[in-house]
This record gives structure tokens, sequence and C-alpha cells, in this order.
């Protein structure tokens, strides 16, 4: 079990799962209530998270906490008191890229960097997406048998990169069982649920929405492109250089630089 004075840092994309994995570590043996601080969170709230006892203290998206909110949560850590919660943070956009956009506190960074779990995303493992997939199939076929995969379906999910990691796949499983019926699930169901997902119009991406502050709150997107943009400048726009930074793909960070239109 973790230590009340040792945070930690869950790291992954959308979707891998990090929510989930902290309510597994209280659950674990942590005594005390699960508190979730979520953005935007002000100070008040961690304080009353902090007094509740030593349960867990949840912060999801720590790298888009207001600058009060770190220079609490880092006031907290300094001075457990006598019976901390243990804190857990989760995060999509590493910290050192939050560093250097100029948001996030380096002392803080470095007291959550000292115990750091990541999540991967399912396109770094083809051999999890099958095995994911057919649990969450057992699973909602319990007590009957889930149905078969093809071959050629086997393929087929290996080949998509299921950018929306376990969430995504969930939501295939449930479109899966009930195009397949009883029969095997083939190719094509595979095809048809990615070609749905590439034609339905996107939800709008996810934004912080912040009540008026002293101070303006980015939204999740203008962190990350201001992370990536101050990340490529130190490496001089070394694309290799700057992904295994970021601790992602080369691929991942051509899309991004697109996407956000960064010039050098």
């Amino acid at each position: 079990m973790l230590g009340a004075a040792q945070p930690a840092l869950l790291e992954g994309e959308p979707g891998t799962g990090k929510t989930l994995l902290a309510a597994t570590i209280h659950h674990a043996g942590r005594p005390g209530e699960l508190a979730r601080v979520s953005r935007p969170a002000a100070a008040e709230a961690l304080r009353r998270a902090w007094r509740a006892g030593p349960g867990t203290l949840l912060c999801e998206e720590v790298a888009t906490l207001s600058r009060a909110a770190q220079q609490e949560l880092l006031r907290l850590l300094r001075a457990p008191g006598r019976r901390p919660p243990l804190v857990l943070a989760t995060t999509r956009l590493p910290l050192d890229a939050a560093v250097d956009a100029g948001w996030f506190l380096p002392e803080l960074r470095d007291r959550l960097h000292v115990l750091r779990l990541r999540l991967p995303p399912l396109r770094e493992s083809p051999a999890a997406v099958v095995a994911l997939l057919r649990e969450l199939l057992r699973a909602r076929c319990a007590p009957d048998e889930p149905p078969a995969l093809t071959p050629d379906a086997l393929a087929a999910l290996r080949g998509h990169p299921w950018p929306g990691n376990a969430r995504e796949l969930e939501q295939a499983a449930r479109a899966l069982l009930d195009w397949a019926g009883r029969g095997p699930i083939e190719r094509a169901h595979i095809e048809r649920f990615v070609a749905q997902l590439s034609t339905s119009t996107a939800p709008a991406r996810e934004r912080l929405e912040v009540a008026p502050v002293a101070e303006p709150e980015p939204t999740l997107a203008a962190l990350e492109r201001a992370a990536i943009a101050a990340r490529l400048a130190r490496h001089g726009w070394r694309q290799l250089e700057t992904a295994q930074s970021l601790g992602i793909d080369r691929k991942t960070l051509y899309r991004k630089i697109r996407e956000y239109g960064l010039e050098p």
C-alpha cells in the first residue's frame, strides 16, 4: 500500500483508466474516504479534503489547477500534519511540459514526480486491445459465453489505433454485441464501428469551464498547445527529441503540431 507521505502521479491519455486506478489504490486498503477534487479546484476545496482525515485525496487533471490551488496543495504536502491523506494526482499533460509553459509550479512537480505510474495508450499494445475487448464482452455476456472473434476481426482490432483507449473500446463492445447477435464478430463489424466514429459528429474538445476568478485559468487545449510549443522551442524543433521528452510518439506530436497550427 502506498505510504501517506508518498504522493503518486498517474499519467496517461484520456480513457486509459487513471481515475479507475486511483479508486483501486484507495480501496485496496486505504482507510477513510476517497475525496475527488476536480478541475477547477479552489484552495478551500483542497483544505476541506485534507482535513477529512487519513483517506485519499484525488486531484484530477492536476496540471489544470489554478495557481492558488497549486500553492495550497504544495503547502499541504510540505506540512502534512498527523494523519494526512494519501495524495493521488492524475494528468494527461506531462508536468514538465506544464512547467515549460509557465503554468505549473516546478516545486509541486518535483513533489509529485517522486512516484509516477504511466498508463500506456492502447495503440502501444495491440495484444492488450484484444484481451481487454474479450474481457468486456465476457462481462456483458455473463453467464453465457461471449461471441467468438474471427481472425479478420482480430486483425482489424489490432490495426485500429483506438484514440479513445479503454473508453472507446467499451463503446465498441456494446455495439459489436448488438450487431453480431448470436453469431461471431466479423471484420465488417469492427470496420462499421470505426466508420461510425470517423463520420459521426465528434464531441467538442473538452474544455475547462471555470467560474470568474482573479486570474485566468486556461483550457486544457490551451495548456497543451503552450506546453508543446515550449518543448519544441527547447529542442530546436527536432520532433523526435521533442516527442520523446513528452512521452508521446512522433506521429502524435506531428498531429498535435498541425492541430494547433504551430510553426517554427
